[in-house]
């Protein structure tokens, strides 16, 4: 499979979750072309953009974060150390 195949199929899987997952947040970025004027020129050269990269945000994920209950852990060792030294 080719790149520009590889490249394609980002976008279908990005759609495909936003279609899915009501919500989400999907954002792709890419790098621009960076060639010459000669390059644009000649027909057998490959102009396309370069994947940079992903960021995905799934609503859910979110949601079930917020909703948990907020708790203060302690560490027994440390607490064991520091009546010790009292």
């Amino acid at each position: 499979m080719s790149f520009r195949d590889q490249f394609t199929k980002m976008y279908d899987y990005c759609h495909e979750l936003l279609t899915s997952i009501a919500g989400s947040t999907i954002k792709v970025t890419t790098t621009p072309y960076q060639g010459t004027e000669a390059d644009l020129k000649n027909p057998d050269a490959m102009i396309c953009r370069h994947f940079h990269r992903v960021y995905v945000y799934f609503k859910g994920c979110s949601d079930s974060f917020f909703k948990c209950r907020p708790i203060i852990g302690l560490d027994g060792v440390s607490l064991r150390a520091i009546m010790v030294e009292c």
